[in-house]
């Protein structure tokens, strides 16, 4: 119960940051969540420490806990850096592709396509990106490569988020290169895949108005 209660405050909070509820110079108390979710304390603290872990938000002793911001540089960097280790995670996936992993590509794709169909809440949208990308990183193989590219992904969450929130009026959809990157991961397609991969993390990099990454463009 008090685990599934932490989830909730969790991902409520990180919702309301993601919309754009929670503002930069707002501080968001303990005490004022425990009123707001009619809770204790303790699992609005493992809730909000656990933001923190993921980079999201910073406590501030005596104060309260807020966001943490990224500049627009620093998502240009994390980005850059991102398409170096996703795509070597990418070509490390298809050398150990095997049924099982099959099966879960398999499911990935039915879940886009489910998601394409419906819409998505903010935070189903997150998690459904990040599952993509996630899954390239645990088939490479590489404990430490995937741990980086986790770090990384969540780094950005706040920083995608509002981008696709501004530019979506309706429910949002997933992005038109997931079912791409997953179908090329299926049929063992190495140039398919890296290029939908670079267009994908490219997204968020064009929609900021910030130099593209996709290889072969202009900067």
């Amino acid at each position: 119960m008090a685990g599934s209660l932490k989830e909730k405050i969790y991902s409520t909070i990180l919702e309301q940051i993601m919309i754009g509820s929670i503002g930069l110079d707002e501080f968001l108390t303990e005490a004022r969540l425990g009123e707001q979710f009619q809770a204790s304390r303790a699992p609005v603290r493992e809730a909000l420490v656990a933001l923190c872990n993921e980079g999201v938000l910073q406590n501030i002793p005596r104060v309260g806990y807020r966001l943490v911001t990224i500049g627009a540089k620093d998502v240009r960097d994390a980005l850059a850096v991102r398409l170096l280790l996703e795509s070597e995670a990418a070509r490390l996936a298809l050398k150990n592709m095997d049924p099982e992993k099959d099966q879960i590509v398999d499911q990935l794709i039915r879940d886009e396509e489910e998601a394409d169909q419906r819409g998505l809440s903010i935070i189903e949208w997150m998690k459904n990106g990040e599952e993509v990308h996630l899954a390239l990183a645990r088939f490479a193989g590489n404990r430490i490569l995937e741990e980086l590219i986790l770090e990384l992904i969540r780094k950005l969450r706040r920083a995608s988020t509002q981008v696709y929130v501004e530019h979506s009026r309706s429910r949002l959809k997933s992005s038109p290169y997931h079912l791409k990157i997953l179908r090329a991961l299926k049929r063992r397609e190495e140039d398919e895949l890296l290029a939908n991969l670079a267009h994908d993390i490219a997204l968020t990099n064009n929609l900021l108005g910030v130099p593209q990454l996709v290889p072969g463009s202009e900067a």
